[in-house]
């Protein structure tokens, strides 16, 4: 399984992000709370001049971040899976073009 670090550097078009967002753990806060704090950064991102498409992968690496912390969480909880497995994002999140309101598409493959 590949870090969050791995991950971000496969991205392209890397982009500057509220470093508040990515660093706390994602189980700090309430679903409410997350969506927020995110709302009010891509507010910020957006009034300062920031394109659409920084804001959708702000969004995107913040739910990379979620989904990559649920998994360390499960595997810590349940151990490893008796066989190799990998998970895979689709669609807007697998695109970096994930918005506030979205629905998530992904699976598990082994």
């Amino acid at each position: 399984m590949k870090t969050l670090a791995e991950i971000k550097k496969i991205r392209s078009g890397q982009i500057a992000h509220n470093e508040h967002l990515m660093s706390i753990s994602s189980f700090d806060f309430s679903p409410e709370s997350l969506q927020q704090s995110l709302a009010k950064s891509v507010r910020a991102h957006l009034d300062s001049g920031g394109l659409a498409s920084g804001a959708c992968k702000m969004i995107t690496e913040v739910a990379d971040k979620l989904i990559f912390d649920s998994i360390q969480k499960a595997l810590k909880q349940v151990g490893e899976p008796p066989v190799p497995w990998t998970f895979i994002l689709m669609g807007s999140e697998g695109r970096q073009e994930q918005t506030l309101k979205t629905d998530q598409d992904s699976a598990i493959i082994y």
